[in-house]
């Protein structure tokens, strides 16, 4: 068992996750992409630019359907905005 960098209860690395819901998921994503915006913005690219824009037009979960955060996970998987 380790314990979460959040401080929060100790989490198995052996057993799965319990599943989170679409706008939950999106909630951890738009979080820490909103949190790391900073190293986003260092980056003097193409690539800087088009992440760091559309972290900071990302609306919160519940003004979104589930089509809109799908598309978000989109962006996520095909690398234009980074999660990891």
């Amino acid at each position: 068992m380790r314990k979460p960098r959040d401080g929060g209860g100790p989490v198995s690395v052996d057993a799965p996750s319990a599943p989170l819901s679409l706008s939950d998921a999106y909630s951890s994503i738009r979080r820490w992409c909103q949190g790391n915006l900073k190293k986003v913005d260092r980056r003097n690219d193409d690539y800087g630019k088009r992440a760091a824009a559309l972290v900071r037009a990302l609306p919160p979960a519940e003004h979104l359907y589930d089509l809109e955060i799908r598309a978000v996970f989109l962006e996520v998987k095909s690398g234009l905005l980074e999660w990891a």
